[in-house]
């Protein structure tokens, strides 16, 4: 990341790592107190990804140039939605303003080059393909992934060409889950709207045996937060278990989420746990499973189950403190 017509020498750069997030700036004086951190405050309604806040930023004096780049969740966009229509938003006293933004469809990052500091220190990405007016998240459905845990659904390999192939407990689980990660193989943006339609967000990556579509729709790997909780999501990983731990270490996650074999499994590493929800509606000679996790005291605790709710395996997490 770099601001055009400057040099590096006379930028200073800003990341919080975890929410794939940087700041850049050129100003007279930059306060040790400027950064980045995750927002207290809802995301808007159209939110792509999770509202940041720019620490020390009335701080900032005689700025000549500002950067934003910012990671997007392109399964989170509206049916139909172009990625093109992302943009980033600023938290102002008259609501939210909509920066002229440039999107890297590729790395699924949104950037923003302003001139001065922003009108105000809350920022998110949001879909900016509609003229209508943002609300707070308090007054839409959609629900943000980092908040107090509530029920996390966890799903894969759905392989079908036409819908979401949910049923029984399974649908239920994804209808009422805060959060819903899927590891891949959708197969059709079909299944991929199906599957999104019953969700109140989706976290999704794409497997090998995904359409093209879907492919540029969904990330390879992703890693979700909810609550104290750290999921890297991926279809799979050369290795094996092995790989797929070494994945897991280094996005420095608690829970490693994996699709592929079609066959329900919870293992336990020294320092990650690996889960394969099985796939719900293709065992391939295995039994059909999900996943599903909720607090319980100091960590959180769940289930992999069949469709019909018969409990395959348990899982037990202790949260990061």
């Amino acid at each position: 990341m770099a601001i055009p017509g400057y040099d590096s020498g006379d930028v200073a750069e800003f990341a919080l790592e975890r929410a794939g997030a940087r700041a850049e700036v050129v100003a007279g004086v930059v306060p040790d107190e400027f950064g980045l951190e995750r927002s207290s405050r809802d995301p808007t309604a159209t939110a792509l990804a999770d509202s940041l806040e720019l620490v020390g930023l009335e701080e900032l004096r005689a700025v000549d140039a500002f950067r934003i780049e910012l990671v997007y969740d392109p399964s989170a966009l509206p049916p139909g939605a172009s990625p093109t229509d992302v943009g980033i938003a600023v938290e102002t006293d008259d609501g939210w303003e909509h920066l002229e933004s440039t999107v890297d469809l590729e790395a699924t990052t949104v950037s923003a080059t302003l001139g001065d500091r922003p009108s105000g220190s809350t920022i998110v990405a949001i879909y900016d393909g509609t003229d209508e007016n943002l609300t707070s998240k308090g007054e839409s459905d959609v629900t943000p992934a980092v908040r107090p845990l509530a029920m996390i659904a966890i799903f894969s390999d759905t392989h079908s060409s036409d819908d979401h192939e949910l049923e029984g407990k399974a649908l239920e689980a994804a209808r009422n889950a805060e959060t819903v990660i899927h590891a891949g193989d959708f197969i059709s943006t079909a299944a991929l709207e199906a599957f999104r339609n019953e969700c109140n967000r989706l976290f999704a990556v794409h497997g090998n045996a995904d359409s093209p579509a879907v492919k540029d729709r969904l990330p390879t790997a992703r890693v979700v937060e909810a609550g104290e909780v750290r999921f890297a999501v991926t279809h799979r990983r050369e290795g094996g278990g092995t790989g797929l731990a070494m994945f897991g270490r280094s996005r420095d996650a608690d829970i490693v989420v994996s699709g592929h074999s079609h066959r329900p499994t919870v293992v336990e590493t020294d320092d990650v746990v690996l889960l394969n929800p099985g796939s719900h509606a293709q065992p391939r000679g295995n039994r059909p499973g999900f996943a599903v996790l909720e607090r319980d005291g100091n960590g959180v605790s769940g289930e992999i189950r069949e469709p019909d709710g018969t409990v395959l395996e348990t899982i037990s997490v202790a949260t990061r403190e």
